[in-house]
């Protein structure tokens, strides 16, 4: 789903100019589990692979005392998360699916430097909550850790990495805007992230 989450729903109101950006959110969830839904009753999958990284930022969620927007990092954000991707999960290995989590990477730090700072905090946060999703359900899911290829050294992540990409020429930058890859980018991490999920569904 372009712009939603797995288990994000509906990310908390970012206005600029008077518009909120991040409104189309509302309809995140359900189109999200309504995509799940039928690509596996259609495709029957022994093999799921979660890879997201709207599960970083600050939601709106539904509280005892109305819509609350909980700030990533939050003990309530990491609770309400938490809940969320563990019943998620559970309904993918109840079909008899095995789970990979991706953990991702922090975005290219493009912009300012306590923007960087804020998306690595959320990164790790959601990384961390894969990690123990993963150790509540040691026979089914596993994780595999693309931040390893892209950002070995920790955050910041580096625009260049293993001498792929170049910065006198973004385009053959493997995130050149700092999040999305291009084709060259796409094909250079699939040959090394399939057979490392291959190798941890083989050992579920």
């Amino acid at each position: 789903m372009v712009g939603c989450g797995i288990v994000s729903g509906q990310t908390a109101p970012f206005y600029a100019a008077g518009y909120n950006f991040t409104a189309y959110t509302a309809k995140c969830q359900g189109e999200a589990n309504s995509a799940e839904t039928q690509a596996i009753e259609r495709y029957r999958p022994n093999l799921i692979v979660w890879g997201s990284t709207d599960e970083t930022e600050s939601i709106l969620a539904a509280t005892p005392t109305g819509s609350k927007v909980l700030s990533v990092g939050s003990p309530m954000w990491k609770t309400v998360m938490l809940q969320r991707m563990n019943t998620r999960v559970g309904r993918f290995t109840a079909t008899g699916a095995k789970v990979i989590l991706l953990l991702e990477p922090p975005a290219v730090p493009i912009g300012k430097i306590s923007q960087a700072a804020s998306n690595s905090v959320g990164y790790g946060q959601m990384n961390a909550l894969l990690r123990e999703v993963a150790a509540r359900h040691p026979h089914d899911v596993a994780v595999v850790n693309l931040q390893s290829l892209l950002c070995s050294s920790g955050p910041p992540c580096p625009y260049v990495v293993d001498g792929f990409g170049s910065l006198s020429h973004p385009r053959q930058a493997i995130r050149p805007d700092g999040a999305h890859y291009l084709p060259p980018g796409s094909l250079w991490v699939a040959k090394w992230l399939v057979p490392r999920i291959a190798t941890a569904a083989g050992k579920l």
